[in-house]
């Protein structure tokens, strides 16, 4: 069940509602947040490395974004913070982003995205939210 509802709460940060912004033109970013569950700072940081930066890497690779950039914050505490920002050409590039991701996990790893998600990130980390922005 948690699997479940963390699996639709990591789609629902690709699949929001359109805004008033979308028609402006240029760049679109969203900003991802998750934290570690505690205990689990290493196992999610190390699926963090083994399957995330290569699917993202494929992306930028295959054109479906623009960039990305992987933050994390420990403060040697049991607290540790993953941010994710991922820059898109258009807001056209971010509607179709569920499906490139996707094909680039199996390209990549040869399993679909939502499997990744749900043997390797739902059992270490808790979403904290995610939003989208464009350049002013």
């Amino acid at each position: 069940m948690i699997r479940g509802i963390a699996l639709i709460a990591l789609l629902l940060v690709f699949l929001a509602p359109p805004a008033v912004g979308q028609a402006q033109d240029g760049h679109v970013y969203t900003v991802s947040r998750w934290d570690a569950k505690t205990g689990h700072e290493a196992a999610y940081s190390q699926s963090y490395r083994d399957y995330l930066i290569p699917v993202f890497n494929a992306l930028k690779e295959r054109g479906a974004i623009v960039s990305f950039l992987s933050l994390s914050k420990n403060t040697g505490s049991a607290n540790s913070t993953h941010l994710t920002l991922v820059e898109f050409a258009n807001w056209a590039a971010l509607d179709g982003f569920e499906q490139a991701l996707d094909e680039a996990s199996r390209a990549v790893h040869g399993r679909p995205f939502p499997e990744i998600v749900a043997e390797h990130f739902v059992p270490h980390r808790d979403p904290r939210g995610s939003e989208i922005y464009v350049a002013p």
